[in-house]
């Protein structure tokens, strides 16, 4: 099956419903950010596992600005430790416009996403010549690729930066730092400069989703024990003086620039990254900030709004050419479904069911070449309102593509709604696709609804004469819907073929096996002397051969029909120990 398109219409959707505001204006005290095309507009989101989503001018680079702050922050923090951090910068909003020249009251900058925090962690980075280059590296780090630097942004905000400067100035004078004032401003300024892309904002704020771990590379671009501290002055900072509110509405840990990137994530899920380049006068991006308001809203990522869990949401895969169904059948049918088996994937799913649950198992689908999806949902602790839509989104997707999605075991009430095939349990919903999919084949090598004793396995190998012989041996039975055939824990005396019909076996209430026309049943008892392991009943009218005494056959065909009974049992150990395998 192709992929499903279902998160990229999400994200196309969002994009689409402000892609003709054109409130805000371009960040034109920085000369060359007022260049900038106000129609660029791109969104990306990168899952935890490092699958990335992008649409619009997700490919369009720009100069980070702002939103390097938390990740050079990371920086600081691994270099120096969060006490000592602290000592020189604080963690409290400052309630001001990001370029404030303002310090708290032990004479700190109130936090490290405003400008003066920025400057002074720039100042915290170990290595005098490096500096930048550390910064620039990390950054990469945290993006999954090696990146650059605008020069001619760079040159802009080194000349016109009056405003960081005596913020510098203010804080030099303060003894937040100590070095040169102009050496620590150029760090700063090639810092902003570097250029970035929505992908590479995605992809930096899900490596902090993930604990630090780039989800695309699997490189380790921060300490774990750190992560929590930049994502804490994230949260209550990183709007600047829109973050009380940001955090209300959107429930996100974010950072944002100037020149309209906006960075945010949902830890344990994925990250998101916008760009649009106009700004408003706090310096958010007016697009970028409705689309990660109604994200939140529409895909469930507020952080204390929806509940996250550990669990991996999709517990196991199996796919229908190794894992079958109880259904005895015929070994013809085993090996058409040993190649073919494969359109046919089950699924167990666990745990709470919210956006990123649902995103991963419709990537996972998509990768399979399955046109019926089987659903186990018993273990579903619950299922939001989000993951709800999205999976009737999905469900209409997969039959947009001629597939069937079908569920099994107690489904959670958001699901019952759903456009599919319902089972009660994975067994049977493995055997109602095993029967589409056989009957989609070429019947050849099928047993078709009546059989004959010579057109089944238990008369493989015979001659018409002799299986007319092994016909004569055994009595024609007529079974009523609902009839049992054999009792669990009685005497066995008989085995039995299938000729016409369907029958079930159960050990108490669970159901163990099915048997249709071909299939023989009992036939381990009967030649063991064993008592019965199962009750089997008739789930329709059925036609039955039963045979009770072989001995009178001439020894070519009993030596014939005790060869066709040990290829049919091994057959179903083999499929039993795949199952048990696989499954």
């Amino acid at each position: 099956m192709m992929p499903f398109p279902v998160i990229p219409a999400r994200l196309e959707a969002l994009r689409l419903r402000y892609a003709s505001d054109d409130s805000g204006a371009l960040a034109d005290y920085i000369p060359e950010l007022a260049k900038a095309d106000p129609s660029w507009f791109g969104m990306s989101l990168c899952t935890i596992d490092g699958h990335v989503y992008d649409c619009g001018d997700s490919d369009q680079e720009f100069t980070i600005q702002s939103v390097s702050k938390p990740f050079v922050y990371a920086l600081a923090l691994a270099d120096n430790g969060p006490t000592a951090m602290l000592e020189r910068v604080g963690v409290e909003p400052s309630g001001k416009a990001f370029n404030s020249i303002l310090l708290d009251g032990t004479n700190r900058p109130h936090n490290p996403m405003v400008n003066a925090g920025a400057i002074a962690t720039v100042a915290m980075v170990r290595g005098v010549d490096g500096r930048f280059d550390r910064i620039l590296e990390t950054l990469g780090a945290f993006a999954g690729r090696t990146l650059s630097m605008d020069d001619s942004v760079y040159e802009s905000e080194r000349e016109t930066g009056h405003q960081n400067r005596a913020i510098a100035h203010l804080m030099r004078t303060a003894g937040v730092f100590d070095l040169d004032v102009e050496e620590v401003l150029d760090v700063y300024f090639r810092q902003c400069s570097v250029l970035v892309t929505s992908r590479d904002l995605a992809v930096m704020a899900a490596t902090l989703a993930n604990g630090g771990r780039n989800p695309v590379t699997g490189r380790t671009a921060l300490p774990s024990e750190a992560v929590g501290d930049v994502l804490s002055v994230m949260f209550t900072s990183g709007m600047y003086d829109y973050s009380g509110e940001w955090a209300f509405e959107t429930g996100m840990p974010a950072k944002s620039g100037v020149s309209g990137g906006i960075a945010g994530l949902i830890p344990g899920q994925a990250g998101l990254g916008v760009f649009s380049p106009l700004v408003d006068d706090r310096g958010n991006s007016v697009r970028g900030t409705q689309v990660c308001q109604d994200f939140s809203k529409d895909l469930g990522f507020h952080l204390f709004r929806n509940r996250t869990d550990s669990l991996p949401p999709i517990k196991s895969v199996s796919i229908g050419s190794a894992r079958h169904s109880y259904r005895v059948r015929s070994i013809a049918e085993t090996q058409l479904l040993k190649h073919h088996g494969n359109r046919i994937t089950a699924f167990e799913l666990q745990g709470p069911w919210t956006f990123i649950a649902v995103e991963r198992l419709m990537r996972r689908v998509g990768e399979l070449d399955s046109g019926f999806v089987i659903l186990e949902t018993s273990r579903i602790g619950s299922v939001d309102e989000v993951a709800g839509a999205l999976m009737n989104e999905f469900a209409d997707s997969i039959a947009a593509n001629g597939g069937t999605l079908i569920l099994s075991g107690t489904v959670p009430t958001r699901l019952t709604g759903l456009s599919t095939v319902t089972f009660p349990t994975i067994d049977e919903a493995l055997e109602w696709s095993e029967e589409r999919v056989l009957s989609n084949l070429s019947p050849e090598g099928r047993p078709g609804s009546t059989v004959t004793v010579a057109d089944s396995d238990l008369g493989r190998g015979l001659d018409a004469d002799a299986a007319e012989a092994l016909a004569r041996a055994g009595r024609m039975m007529r079974i009523a819907e609902g009839s049992a055939v054999v009792h669990e824990g009685t005497a066995a005396r008989s085995m039995y073929l299938v000729t016409s019909g369907h029958l079930t076996a159960s050990i108490g209430d669970r159901r163990v096996a099915s048997f249709g026309p071909g299939a023989i049943f009992g036939e381990m008892s009967f030649l063991t002397g064993a008592r019965r392991t199962a009750t089997v009943v008739a789930d329709a009218a059925c036609r039955l051969v039963e045979f009770n005494d072989i001995g009178a056959l001439s020894p070519e065909i009993r030596e014939r029909v005790h060869r066709n009974i040990a290829v049919v049992i091994a057959q179903r150990l083999t499929v039993a120990n795949r199952t048990m395998t696989d499954g």
